[in-house]
């Protein structure tokens, strides 16, 4: 039995949830800025034991014409038998404004994956560990 005080809690947590929605633009903050995000990766299978990953990833904002962001990541990667993989890697990530480059970093890094399925649905859990090494470009 619900009691009538947890039903009032309720109804407030829903109106309070109400008006945010309304008012995204004034309680989030949000700018009518367009930002968009291309990713793009692949795995190839090398033998049974050892794989490459690749990816790579663009932002832009209010035009596609203008890339804020790049991100190219490759790793080489081992395969348990458990469907399980570690990898070593190295990314390069560069940043722009107006068409000009900002700043850049190297990045190394250490990733655990994990295939498994809960029903029919298969999931994959992803942890990475970075080093980044910074460059600010003087303008």
């Amino acid at each position: 039995m619900v009691s009538s005080r947890s039903h009032f809690n309720i109804k407030w947590i829903c109106i309070f949830v109400g008006i945010c929605c309304l008012q995204q633009e004034i309680v989030l903050g949000q700018s009518n800025t367009n930002e968009y995000w291309l990713f793009w990766t692949h795995t190839q299978k090398i033998n049974d034991r050892f794989g490459l990953l690749l990816d790579a990833q663009t932002r832009s904002q209010q035009s596609l014409k203008q890339l804020n962001t790049l991100l190219l990541r490759s790793a080489i990667a081992y395969n348990f038998k458990d469907n399980s993989s570690f990898a070593l890697g190295y990314a390069y990530k560069s940043d722009f404004e107006q068409k000009k480059l900002t700043g850049y970093e190297h990045r190394i890094f250490q990733q655990y994956l994990r295939d498994f399925k809960i029903k029919k649905v298969e999931v994959q859990i992803r942890g990475r560990l970075e080093q980044r090494f910074l460059t600010e470009v003087a303008t």
